[in-house]
């Protein structure tokens, strides 16, 4: 890729970011708020920084410790495939997020997130705008945090994937993203388990960009 090449990719990615926060500042009451939490991110390149050497450090501990408690407790057998189920659960909630239906993934979401998800969606239908998006791959997977009080697990991922998400207005205008643009996507996603008799199992209880 040539140096004016990588200017356009990171031009349109940067664009599209700023649109998309233009866009929820004019539609206040469009979406999910981002005090709840509950928010899909599907653009803009966005990279957390690392905390520091010694936080890293403190940080492992109590997670690790909060890691074996919820795995004590029955909330998953390995880690890998707490990793691996959530990667499934990413995509299939990313893709019908975009389709704009989230009857089929609704068992995967809390009560919270998927009434923030359904208002998303009528607003976007109201206006006319549609939205496709074709899932890539991931670039990371992992978790970052847990907690686990109370029969009740937390668990937060850290997903970093590359998306082709464009949407266009009710003329059929883009009106963000691209069709033949690959945007990386990072976003922080927070399970939640209740270990008691009445689980339901893992479900998504909060989404957002990982700035």
């Amino acid at each position: 890729m040539t140096a004016l090449e990588l200017f356009n990719v990171i031009f349109v990615v940067a664009l599209a970011l700023v649109w998309w926060r233009l866009h929820d500042a004019a539609h206040p009451g469009a979406g999910p708020g981002r005090d709840g939490g509950h928010y899909l991110a599907m653009s803009g390149l966005l990279v957390a920084g690392l905390p520091a050497p010694d936080e890293q450090q403190g940080g492992s501990r109590r997670l690790n410790d909060a890691l074996g408690r919820i795995q004590r407790a029955g909330g998953y057998g390995e880690t890998t495939a707490f990793v691996a189920e959530a990667k499934q659960t990413y995509e299939q909630v990313v893709d019908a997020f975009a389709r704009g239906n989230i009857d089929g993934v609704a068992r995967l979401l809390t009560d919270g997130v998927r009434q923030d998800f359904e208002r998303f969606i009528a607003a976007r239908q109201q206006r006319g705008e549609t939205q496709a998006l074709t899932f890539i791959g991931f670039r990371g997977a992992e978790i970052v945090d847990a907690t686990y009080e109370a029969e009740m697990a937390s668990i937060e991922m850290r997903f970093l994937a590359d998306l082709v998400s464009v949407t266009r207005d009710a003329d059929g205008k883009i009106i963000a993203g691209h069709p033949d643009r690959v945007a990386e996507c990072a976003e922080l996603w927070t399970f939640e388990y209740c270990s008691g008799r009445n689980s339901k199992g893992w479900r998504l209880a909060a989404t957002d960009t990982d700035e």
